[in-house]
């Protein structure tokens, strides 16, 4: 990160983005959480969030000095995200007492004087809990600095869900204090059947910009760490264009695979195209870097 930063710098490559991701999880030491503040600084973010997902179980006074700590480092917020509550939420999450631990984490975090953000996933089965686990995350003490509704994202394990995504029908008919709930790009959300008529218009000999994903590993951060970032990008770029080349284009996907007729909705355009991708793949496997394409996997 560093060694590109000053190669953009020295170079004045102003339109080379940096970014980088580390999971979805802080459960790192201090120093770690402290390096990942510098290093969001570096892209040009304040890192001033904990992602409570993931996070070991801890005493509470262990877990009081662990959310001290951090808090003293300048991470003011905790953000939890729920599939409904109770139980429910922890057969999703596949830990048992997940619900109950993000709780008590946001009371301790809460008392220290922390923000509270809060996800809600919205899915078939969660639709009906939604109002008490309102009531629930109400009763908390603190600051909710932001409380937000999300549709399941088209990835990870979310993949055999689809059962439980929710339509367009669905969405709409939402009481007002819900839908005041819809994350702010809500109006941005589609169905499939819009997505398609979306990629229909598009001109698909319009070069589209994607990123270059640079996978670090422990069997080949010592190579990369040898190459000039000149070489990192050019060895990049050319097995990036290898593993586009060996599938069909987003226009090509969503004229097979598109139905023009699902009104289950998706948040992004990425979702839709990796879910086509997966039927392409299911009925024509190849052999491809699917990690470096922008829709690759997690």
């Amino acid at each position: 990160m560093d060694r590109f930063a000053e190669w953009k710098e020295k170079y004045g490559h102003s339109d080379f983005t940096i970014g980088h991701w580390a999971g979805y999880t802080h459960d790192f030491d201090l120093g770690s959480m402290i390096e990942e503040k510098r290093l969001r600084a570096v892209e040009g973010w304040n890192l001033e969030v904990i992602l409570l997902g993931g996070l070991p179980e801890r005493p509470e006074n262990e877990m009081r000095n662990w959310l001290r700590e951090r808090k003293e480092a300048g991470f003011a917020t905790v953000i939890a995200s729920f599939t409904g509550y109770g139980a429910f939420h922890d057969r999703w999450n596949g830990r048992r007492g997940d619900f109950e631990r993000l709780m008590h984490v946001q009371r301790i975090a809460a008392d220290l004087g922390m923000g509270l953000h809060q996800r809600i996933f919205l899915t078939r089965s969660t639709l009906p809990l939604v109002d008490e686990l309102l009531d629930k995350l109400d009763a908390l003490p603190g600051e909710v600095v932001e409380r937000e509704a999300y549709l399941l994202f088209y990835s990870g394990f979310a993949r055999r869900l689809e059962n439980e995504r929710i339509t367009e029908d669905m969405l709409d008919s939402q009481p007002e204090h819900i839908r005041r709930l819809y994350r702010s790009d809500w109006k941005k959300w589609r169905s499939e059947r819009s997505w398609v008529e979306v990629v229909r218009e598009e001109d698909e000999n319009t070069p589209e910009k994607v990123p270059l994903r640079l996978i670090l590993t422990d069997s080949n951060i010592d190579r990369i760490e040898s190459m000039s970032c000149e070489a990192i990008l050019a060895e990049l770029e050319n097995r990036t264009r290898e593993a586009y080349a060996a599938i069909p284009s987003r226009h090509e996907l969503c004229e097979r695979y598109g139905d023009a007729s699902n009104t289950k909705v998706y948040m992004f355009l990425d979702n839709i195209e990796s879910k086509w991708l997966d039927a392409f793949l299911k009925h024509s496997p190849v052999q491809f870097e699917r990690q470096l394409l922008h829709i690759g996997d997690d």
